[in-house]
């Protein structure tokens, strides 16, 4: 799979894409009261060009499913959990096991590069089977 693709997909949904925790999100917190964080693709408004907005999950699995319907195997899309410079807990696309996809960086990265230290790691071919990195 070529860097391109995932630079493509990264750029569409990072010019689409305003990020707003969950909490303040009325998606996710109705009423005072907080739902359980769910992971949401928009993939919907992805393909229209419509403006979305969410956490670094929803974008990421914006981001996945993109790479998916360009014909990328699951076998080269892993979803991955680090915890941020600041101590924050943060869901990433790591392609081909080397590039990173991510809201925080306006361009794909090198995934050794970020200044992150990694937690968990679930390949998009075996949902729900996480594994530490």
């Amino acid at each position: 799979m070529s860097k391109e693709l995932a630079e493509e997909a990264h750029r569409r949904a990072y010019n689409l894409f305003t990020w707003v925790a969950d909490e303040d999100n009325p998606f996710f917190f109705k009423n005072g009261v907080s739902r359980n964080d769910v992971w949401h693709s928009f993939i919907d408004k992805y393909h229209t060009g419509k403006k979305f907005s969410g956490d670094c999950d929803d974008f990421a699995l914006t981001c996945a499913d993109a790479l998916r319907e360009k014909g990328v195997s699951p076998t080269h899309l892993r979803l991955a959990i680090c915890t941020t410079e600041t101590d924050v807990l943060h869901a990433v696309l790591i392609v081909d096991k080397k590039w990173l996809v991510d809201n925080r960086f306006d361009y794909v990265v090198g995934w050794d590069s970020a200044p992150y230290t990694w937690e968990s790691g679930m390949d998009c071919d075996k949902p729900g089977e996480w594994f530490k990195l």
